[in-house]
């Protein structure tokens, strides 16, 4: 089950319903104080049962209710009521118009505040039927039997068996849309509360220290873990502790007789129960010794991002949730840039797979850069009203540049602009790879790590938005594009042409498909689990790997669906993952040999070269007069 959207109303600057689609993963932009944050606190509120407080009602909302709503997708599987009784939120007529599980939790004010929970779904409105789900199974049978409805044939220990039988005799249901109180359905309620997503948020106006909760509670959960595994150990050192208190006690009384008497005749010591757990504290030092309250603020924070997300593994565990909900305030705060990409990463492998997802705020243009285009969301205000809306539109991408801007930093020297993060790994572990081998390349990642160059994926439509921006900032810029049709004209060829007529730029096409083709098949075998492809120029690489690989596990495990039975959004699953590892371990296995036989006519090394005389031409000339692009390049 994952979160497929939420709705506001009537929550803080949120009057009118407004809605946010949530994607695997969603970045949410918009300038300071826009009501950001105040979507990932009402998600809050709404998973962790938590009451609002006054401030949190809309000021102009005229006593109406707050709304808060969640419609979450994936709810086919069968919740089983009792130990015998299975039933689908289908079959209860529990799913909206979009045949998904949408939840409302509405909270009023007067004297104190109450709140209601709510299934909004298209519901039976037909005499017999419409307040069926609230029947116990008395109840229920009684109702078949003054509709004559007969149930031979029909579980009558299965309240969902009865149902549908007195529902089937009915015929026109006349489903409308409904509110259904949680009050009518308690027993199924329970059984769904059980399959959501498990919500955590980490705040960005936070303390970052070791004593900080998401520090301290996966150490806590590790040492209660621990102290579980030796607690028989435990009780007998306890025991002997008490044994040897006792024994000086006794020695004790008898001194005391032999000089008062009649004062007392026993002297029991009184045991406290241990509470292992707080014995032990933990402090945490990196491995220069360096504790982590000592660390800049930036690492501190981005220790403790990762404490969060180990807290809410271990919380999943325990709760026996299928999908977690990470959500997290300006994951840029104190951070270098190339940290930045780090964590986006990071952020983008945990929305990978399975049901977790990823929701975070920003207003950093670079960050929201590094996203794509379908996974961002801007938070406006538009006509006098609160929006939050999607990227689809040119005027959409205008009012962002608008609004965020992109500030110049005199220590960037070029900007590589590419078409997605998986080009990005390949430039910069091949560069790595091959400096290794003593090509004389530039070292990329360090140019990163010190701010001269900046990498943009400009994929889809990020293009559209940054290059206007680009530009003004007298920057030089590196542009590689995949031709993807082999020796037919590329789409990207018309953007190619026109960035080579801009001052101080290079763009590129691939001669072959895209950059995974430039890999030897000899580094992917090394790197991926011994996987064999055949690589022409026009082969799709990642496809093919992501085949291989899914035989080899098919091959050790016969439970394991087979490629040709996955369906389309599970392949593209791995096929991202595939991709993900040809660009990062496969091209560390790179070498001049391999490259020289994978690519005879050297374009990689032409490309690094283009961006080692680009970085050169910044230092001996400095910033380049920039030209006005009369094209819009998509």
């Amino acid at each position: 089950m994952k979160l497929h959207s939420v709705s506001l109303k009537n929550f803080r600057s949120y009057k009118g319903q407004t809605e946010m689609r949530v994607d695997d993963l969603t970045c949410i932009i918009g300038k300071n104080d826009c009501g950001k944050s105040s979507i990932l606190e009402a998600l809050e509120l709404f998973f962790l049962k938590k009451n609002p407080e006054i401030g949190d009602f809309c000021v102009s909302n005229s006593g109406s209710p707050m709304e808060i709503r969640c419609v979450f997708s994936g709810c086919s599987d069968p919740l089983v009521i009792d130990e015998s009784n299975q039933t689908t939120l289908k079959a209860e007529y529990l799913f909206n118009s979009d045949e998904h599980l949408e939840v409302v939790k509405t909270y009023k004010t007067g004297g104190k505040i109450t709140s209601s929970t709510y299934i909004r779904a298209m519901h039976p409105s037909a005499d017999g039927a419409k307040d069926l789900l609230g029947l116990k199974i008395s109840d229920a049978k009684k109702r078949a039997k003054e509709r004559s409805v007969l149930l031979d044939g029909v579980n009558q220990t299965k309240l969902s068996e009865i149902r549908q039988a007195i529902r089937s005799s009915i015929g026109d249901l006349k489903l409308v849309d409904t509110l259904v109180p949680l009050d009518d359905i308690k027993d199924i309620w329970e059984q769904i509360e059980k399959q959501l997503p498990l919500f955590v948020l980490f705040k960005s106006d936070r303390a970052s220290t070791d004593q900080d909760a998401e520090a301290q509670d996966p150490m806590q959960a590790a040492i209660s873990e621990a102290i579980k595994g030796t607690q028989a150990e435990l009780d007998s050192l306890a025991k002997k502790v008490e044994a040897e208190v006792e024994k000086v006690a006794a020695r004790t009384i008898e001194k005391l007789r032999e000089m008062a008497p009649g004062l007392a005749n026993s002297l029991k010591p009184r045991f406290a129960k241990m509470k292992w757990d707080s014995v032990f504290k933990v402090s945490l030092d990196s491995d220069d010794g360096v504790p982590m309250n000592k660390r800049g603020s930036g690492v501190r924070r981005l220790i403790l991002i990762n404490f969060f997300r180990a807290k809410a593994e271990l919380k999943r565990t325990d709760e026996g949730k299928g999908g977690i909900i990470y959500a997290i305030e300006e994951p840029e705060t104190s951070q270098h840039p190339a940290h930045q990409r780090i964590i986006l990463e990071a952020l983008r492998d945990l929305s990978g797979g399975g049901n977790d997802q990823v929701i975070f705020t920003t207003h950093t243009p670079m960050l929201a850069s590094l996203v794509e285009m379908a996974e961002l969301r801007h938070v406006r205000i538009q006509g006098g009203v609160k929006v939050i809306s999607s990227i689809s539109t040119e005027n959409d991408k205008t009012a962002i540049s608008a609004e965020l801007g992109v500030l110049p930093d005199n220590a960037v020297k070029l900007f590589v602009c590419v078409e997605g993060k998986n080009d990005i790994d390949f430039f910069l572990t091949l560069s790595d790879a091959l400096r290794h081998d003593g090509v004389d390349v530039p070292c990329l990642r360090q140019l990163e790590n010190d701010g001269h160059v900046v990498f943009v994926p400009l994929g889809g439509g990020n293009l559209a938005i940054w290059q206007s921006k680009l530009s003004p900032l007298r920057r030089r810029e590196f542009h590689l594009y995949d031709r993807d049709v082999g020796d037919q004209t590329s789409t990207h060829q018309a953007a190619v042409e026109a960035i080579n007529q801009i001052t101080g730029c290079k763009a590129f096409l691939t001669h072959y498909r895209e950059s995974e083709n430039y890999l030897h098949p000899d580094a992917i075998t090394e790197a991926l689990d011994g996987v064999c492809v055949q690589i022409t120029p026009e082969t799709d690489v990642p496809v093919e790997v992501a085949k291989a690989l899914r035989e080899i596990v098919c091959q050790n495990d016969s439970k394991v669906i087979p490629w040709d039975q996955l369906d389309a959004e599970k392949r593209g699953s791995l096929e991202s993952r595939a991709k993900k590892r040809l660009n990062t371990s496969a091209a560390e296995k790179m070498t001049k040999v391999r490259l020289d036989i994978i690519d005879p006519a050297g374009e990689v090394l032409g490309w690094l070269n283009a961006i080692k005389e680009l970085i050169a031409a910044h230092d001996q000339f400095g910033p380049v007069v920039p030209n006005t692009m009369t094209q819009v390049i998509r």
